[in-house]
């Protein structure tokens, strides 16, 4: 069994949606319930999910009508969580089974197989908890290539399985709710990856919705309030000033730093706070020797 619910969070994407519904239904695999989260949106999106929905009866519509700007951390977790459990809510009440929950942005396509992929996977390795394809940029019609990092999944066209997903409290309300969801799920036992051989293509840049600098400062103020190690945000920083485009250290350092200056708030977790002031740094070491081994 492969059955599946998905949750997709959207605000004022009448540019990419159509293309993300569309690329949905000539897969495979599609899901069972397709909770669309409108928040609040002031373009056509309410225009296009109400189409859509008459073409495609696995989508539900969800609107949040709070007014709210668009915010990349805390609140894009506030509308992701709402979808979970609206989707969640949804399939009890139509009774619907599911093996497997995704959470996809409205600004991502798949490949027609990319789900079949995933779930093959997952059904070989029942230690398989979260995972992902690799999700490249497609952008003006060429693909910029993403980096693999195996053991960490994407942030979109994201699977749990369902019990890794109700062992690790779902999707929480938080800064960098992937990151908190990836490593609860690493401290409870489970594997976490992503293959390189499944495909889904962002049709803009990583965290650019609100502007490629806003979108660096949030991920530096994450970096904070995970408390992670300076080690690991010195290597985040060089990581961004490496790839295209080179700035983007610069918003990362002034979010980080800017955060330390206001004490904002940080990860009250202790398990997640001590990961990512240790075992990451030891992971990375790990995987440096082993590289210089080979």
């Amino acid at each position: 069994m492969n059955n599946f619910i998905m949750v997709t969070p959207a605000k004022n994407e009448e540019q990419f949606l159509p293309k993300v519904i569309d690329s949905i239904a000539s897969s495979s695999l599609i899901p069972d319930i397709w909770i669309i989260v409108d928040d609040n949106s002031s373009d056509n999106t309410p225009k296009i999910l109400n189409e859509y929905k008459n073409k495609c009866p696995y989508i539900e519509i969800f609107t949040l009508n709070e007014a709210h700007p668009r915010d990349l951390s805390v609140h894009y977790s506030y509308v992701c969580n709402k979808g979970f459990d609206r989707a969640i809510q949804l399939s009890k009440e139509k009774n619907v089974s599911w093996d497997y929950i995704v959470l996809l942005d409205a600004d991502t396509i798949v490949s027609s197989d990319y789900f079949d992929g995933i779930f093959e996977e997952m059904n070989r390795n029942e230690r398989l908890g979260i995972s992902s394809g690799n999700v490249h940029l497609l952008k003006d019609g060429k693909i910029d290539y993403a980096k693999i990092v195996q053991d960490i999944p994407s942030g979109t066209a994201r699977v749990w399985r369902r019990k890794c997903f109700e062992e690790t409290g779902g999707y929480m309300i938080t800064h960098a709710p992937d990151s908190v969801s990836r490593i609860k799920a690493k401290l409870k036992g489970w594997d976490t990856f992503r293959f390189d051989k499944y495909e889904a293509y962002q049709l803009r840049e990583t965290a650019s919705a609100s502007g490629l600098w806003n979108g660096y400062i949030v991920t530096g103020k994450s970096a904070y309030y995970l408390q992670k190690n300076p080690i690991l945000v010195f290597l985040n920083s060089i990581s961004h000033a490496l790839k295209k485009p080179h700035y983007t250290m610069l918003p990362f350092l002034y979010g980080y730093t800017i955060s330390i200056l206001k004490r904002d708030s940080q990860i009250d977790d202790d398990e997640i706070r001590h990961y990512f002031k240790y075992t990451r740094l030891f992971e990375l070491a790990s995987k440096y020797i082993k590289n210089i081994l080979r």
